[in-house]
């Protein structure tokens, strides 16, 4: 129903609904190396979320990356972003790296509005992720469209290409099924 609800009402649609953009977090950066300004993939997990005061209100929550610095992340009007967040998951978050002083003269790192995806426990993601519309309204998440399009790939058996084979061997082009393949399930960025 949530596909749907999205416009996917079959396998075709669902093999044609592109990713609006890919995460790679095959090298996530580890916070210590991050260059101030610089725009950064992180990978960590969520140690604490402090919900807006109030509705449109101020979001923060801090990640923990595998190497053990912390990142101080912000979001203005965060409400959309407060519903996904959870103690101890897992999150990939995507921008500008930013330092700041503690009052007690710590340093720390921040990122301020920055994309940021909670990876599921079960998430079957390879090293590069495409990110799908979703639908909040109707409960269906970035996750599940990739998900059901990664299955989709695999059990369909090899496929009738409109492109003659000569054409295709001859330009050195993908075969259908390999270009499915790498639109929803690329081995790199």
């Amino acid at each position: 129903k949530a596909m749907n609800a999205t416009g996917i009402h079959s396998i075709f649609d669902l093999l044609h609904s592109v990713p609006i953009r890919y995460l790679d977090w095959s090298n996530p950066t580890p916070v210590s190396a991050a260059e101030e300004g610089e725009t950064v993939a992180i990978l960590g997990t969520i140690t604490k979320v402090v919900p807006p005061p109030r509705p449109g209100g101020l979001l923060k929550a801090t990640f923990r990356d595998a190497h053990g610095p912390f990142v101080f992340a912000k979001w203005f009007h965060g409400d959309h972003v407060a519903r996904r967040l959870r103690t101890g998951a897992t999150a990939l978050l995507l921008g500008k790296i930013e330092r700041f002083t503690f009052g007690d003269g710590r340093r720390g790192h921040a990122m301020a509005n920055p994309l940021m995806e909670v990876v599921p426990d079960d998430t079957t993601a390879g090293n590069v992720v495409g990110i799908y519309r979703q639908s909040g309204k109707h409960g269906l998440s970035t996750w599940q469209v990739h998900r059901a399009a990664v299955e989709a790939i695999e059990r369909i058996p090899n496929l009738i290409d409109p492109v003659p084979v000569d054409t295709v061997t001859a330009r050195g082009m993908l075969s259908r099924l390999d270009a499915y393949r790498a639109v929803h399930a690329p081995e790199s960025i």
